[in-house]
């Protein structure tokens, strides 16, 4: 009696086991899979950049904006204060979620929470929170958001 409680323990310790296991492995596939089409949104777009680097210009002068804040400060957001600033456009600031971990030698960056500098556009660089991004954007500020993927595509 006792062997066919403990061998009945075991196989329900293994089922639960395994049904635990593939649940963390769906939940590890998921969330692999939404970085993974992330990094490959964020080629792309760097794709179309290197194709037409002047469209961002481009777009800023058509639009006739003059003050420039860029929403997302990491690779994007850095390599485009760059690009801004090299060609001639004034970049405010950047804002992120994480300022306190981001730093830029040309522009200040602040939180979306701080008191943010005016600007006639904030360009978000982050692509996939472009819509939630935007949405905050538009309670604090009175200006543009318009989402890098938007101009590049234009």
């Amino acid at each position: 009696m006792v062997f066919i409680l403990f061998f009945i323990s075991i196989i329900v310790a293994f089922i639960v086991g395994l049904f635990y296991g593939l649940k963390l492995s769906s939940n590890e596939t998921i969330h692999m899979k939404q970085r993974s089409d992330k990094y490959l949104d964020q080629l792309k777009l760097a794709v179309r950049w290197i194709k037409d680097p002047s469209k961002i210009t481009d777009y800023i002068i058509k639009h006739k904006y003059k003050k420039v804040c860029i929403y997302g400060m990491s690779y994007f957001g850095d390599c485009l204060g760059e690009y801004l600033y090299r060609n001639g456009i004034e970049v405010v600031c950047g804002i992120d979620r994480n300022s306190e971990h981001v730093y830029s030698s040309l522009i200040p960056i602040y939180n979306v929470h701080d008191s943010i500098p005016e600007a006639d556009v904030v360009i978000v660089t982050a692509i996939i929170s472009y819509p939630e991004v935007r949405k905050v954007l538009n309670e604090k500020m009175r200006t543009d958001v318009v989402s890098l993927e938007d101009i590049l595509y234009e």
